[in-house]
């Protein structure tokens, strides 16, 4: 698992840096804040979906839904603002 986590953060740092944002910064600092600001999608999605089930009573489809939406903005908004800052 954590492999797999590793592989799939440094690929979407790969991507991100590259194809999305087209960064010419420091490669090292870049990638520790990309991790910072994945972090918090990945928080939300284990806090969220079991508030939005247990508590608000979503659908599981639904609240996957409205979660996914919410954590690609914080995700792009986060590494716009923060990881690939120019």
């Amino acid at each position: 698992m954590i492999a797999a986590t590793i592989l799939n953060v440094t690929n979407a740092f790969i991507g991100y840096r590259f194809i999305v944002f087209k960064s010419k910064g420091n490669l090292i600092r870049e990638y520790f804040r990309f991790y910072l600001v994945y972090a918090v999608p990945i928080g939300l999605g284990f806090i969220g979906f079991p508030i939005c089930l247990e508590l608000l009573k979503m659908n599981p489809y639904f609240a996957q839904a409205v979660l996914m939406v919410i954590t690609i903005a914080i995700s792009y908004f986060g590494h716009k603002y923060i990881t690939f800052v120019k």
